[in-house]
């Protein structure tokens, strides 16, 4: 029987964990044990999403530090074949790029002046094409939310340059 994962198992399995530790860890064990090599790929991904250090991982993995950074480039590589997005902070209008804490309505904003991805990537030369990519695809999937902080934006630039007419 094939088994669909749904998003509200994740949090009510968080809470079993918190109501019931021992029962939590007896389903743990049954998951690696039916699955070899799970738990070195979760505490990776932990990793790469620095929820654990590499010396953290190693420790837990009785692998070396070396080994575990072998394995995090191999994760790495593996996870931008499947076009993992980078991560993002948030969620709605607060929504920014994880490792570039750019404010997704920002990106979106810049790209809609420039036109494209290559001039965004010149105008945020210390974020990554792939993280801007993902800021783009977000705000396809939330236009609303994102429109409604570009418009906020430029009500307080409209202001402020009626306020101030010489500043500009």
């Amino acid at each position: 029987m094939a088994y669909v994962f749904e998003h509200w198992q994740l949090g009510q399995l968080q809470r079993l964990a918190s109501q019931d530790s021992s029962r939590a860890a007896s389903l743990m064990g049954q998951l690696m044990d039916s699955c070899p090599g799970l738990y070195e790929e979760l505490a990776i991904s932990a990793v790469h999403h620095e929820v654990l250090s590499v010396d953290e991982c190693a420790e837990r993995t009785s692998m070396t530090s070396a080994e575990v950074v072998d394995r995090l480039i191999c994760f790495r590589q593996r996870s931008r074949v499947h076009n993992e997005p980078p991560p993002l902070v948030g969620e709605g209008p607060n929504a920014r790029l994880a490792d570039g804490q750019c404010a997704v309505w920002e990106v979106v904003r810049m790209y809609r002046k420039l036109g494209s991805v290559d001039q965004l990537s010149q105008s945020f030369p210390c974020v990554r094409r792939d993280e801007l990519e993902a800021a783009l695809a977000y705000a396809d999937l939330y236009p609303a939310e994102i429109e409604e902080q570009i418009e906020r934006y430029e009500e307080v630039i409209s202001r402020k340059k009626a306020e101030y007419p010489f500043s500009c």
